[in-house]
């Protein structure tokens, strides 16, 4: 367990320092060099592109 306060402290809000960033958050089907095509929505026409994979807890519940 995390004390509240200090898991609301530890949190980092990008577009705090990146303030012309739009984020998305979704599976990329297919990347060009002007256009990023989401999986499950449009595709995005972009100037520079940052891919953050991130990670993925497997955790079973028994």
């Amino acid at each position: 367990m995390v004390e509240p306060s200090f898991a609301e402290r530890i949190v980092i809000n990008h577009s705090d320092y990146l303030p012309n960033v739009q984020t998305v958050a979704s599976t990329a089907a297919d990347v060009t060099d002007t256009e990023v095509f989401i999986a499950d929505g449009p595709s995005l026409e972009y100037d520079y592109l940052v891919i953050a994979t991130g990670h993925k807890d497997f955790f079973s519940e028994d």
